[in-house]
């Protein structure tokens, strides 16, 4: 296996290009050939073609092709995970800066995908800590992850990421004085998915009170313990996408109710991604393209929720806005085109 290191070590060494990548090739045939031997059996082999397919991906230009590599990374470490018996630690360790990386490159690239996968990374750090408590890299990475997760954050849920960084760094203060528990005690996904559905609902109540502000950082907490699951049974998985896609709907009406219009689009995007039907996320990114003077995006939303709901009365209302608004807007036109001619 050395070989195919020291190859790896070179296609590195060699940043992009056609001979970067032919070298990464030959690692990987010897990783292939390694796979069907003894050595198949090592995390390690599993762990260093993975570490190579996501140093190749991160060469690459193409989208496509990087997120190829990147995929077939994953699959590597999945492997890596179910020969693993000891060093399951260094599995989850290794896997998570590689999602690590690969959500600061998105994040560079001004992705909407970034938030999402930070969060994995997170998943992965967390479980490395769970099988090794002391694991001081981990926990370095995990806070690495939050703080760029907290830079992309708003000043509702900073809060939650700055929270999450001192507790972590409680953690690495214990390790140095040597009182670190032989357990974190973290919270398993039975927890997690109730812990969520309790902050989904505690956001609701205070939004009931109009205070928005807290709303949206219980919200927000929802999301990070849904996002943090793994593990789930189907009905569990079933329970917290519904969950998630009532979250992001409901954090879309505050910022509409801010006039945060954007960041309410990009919120019911991640809902429509999942769910092209649904009624809520369809009136409320209507509404908000309609606000934004976007009147053809406005109606192709709302003319589709009222094909779902055709009685909603609350649809209707928007639509007649929305004629009212394109009838202004031709009125304005014509009398520009009129004044302009009779110049």
């Amino acid at each position: 296996m050395n070989n195919a290191i020291e190859l790896l070590k070179q296609a590195q060494n060699k940043g992009a290009g056609d001979e970067a990548d032919s070298i990464y090739s030959s690692a990987f045939q010897e990783f292939e050939v390694m796979s069907k031997q003894t050595e198949g059996n090592s995390e390690g082999l599993w762990i260093n073609w993975g570490i190579g397919l996501a140093n190749q991906s991160l060469t690459k230009k193409d989208p496509k092709e990087a997120a190829e590599l990147y995929n077939q990374a994953n699959s590597k470490y999945e492997k890596a995970l179910s020969v693993a018996t000891d060093n399951k630690h260094l599995v989850y360790y290794n896997w998570g800066n590689m999602i690590l990386d690969r959500g600061i490159q998105l994040k560079k690239e001004g992705s909407k995908e970034t938030d999402n996968i930070l969060a994995e990374a997170r998943n992965k750090f967390t479980r490395a800590i769970d099988f090794k408590p002391d694991y001081v890299d981990a926990i370095n990475n995990l806070k690495r992850a939050l703080r760029e997760q907290m830079e992309m954050a708003d000043g509702n849920t900073k809060f939650w990421y700055s929270s999450q960084i001192a507790e972590k760094d409680r953690w690495l203060a214990e390790i140095a004085s040597g009182t670190a528990p032989s357990s974190r005690n973290t919270e398993t996904s039975d927890d997690k998915v109730t812990k969520a559905v309790q902050q989904k609902e505690m956001g609701n109540e205070f939004f009931k009170a109009s205070d928005y502000s807290k709303a949206m950082l219980h919200w927000h907490t929802a999301l990070n313990y849904i996002n943090g699951l793994y593990g789930l049974n189907a009905e569990q998985d079933r329970k917290m996408k519904e969950l998630k896609l009532s979250v992001l709907n409901n954090m879309a009406t505050v910022h509409i109710k801010q006039g945060k219009h954007e960041k309410a689009i990009e919120g019911l995007n991640k809902v429509l991604e999942v769910d092209s039907k649904n009624i809520k996320a369809l009136f409320k990114r209507g509404k908000s393209y309609l606000a934004r003077g976007e009147v053809d995006k406005a109606r192709a939303d709302l003319m589709k929720a009222r094909d779902y709901a055709p009685d909603d009365k609350e649809i209707l209302r928007e639509l007649q806005l929305l004629d009212k608004k394109e009838q202004e807007q031709t009125a304005k036109q014509k009398s520009f085109y009129k004044n302009m001619f009779q110049q």
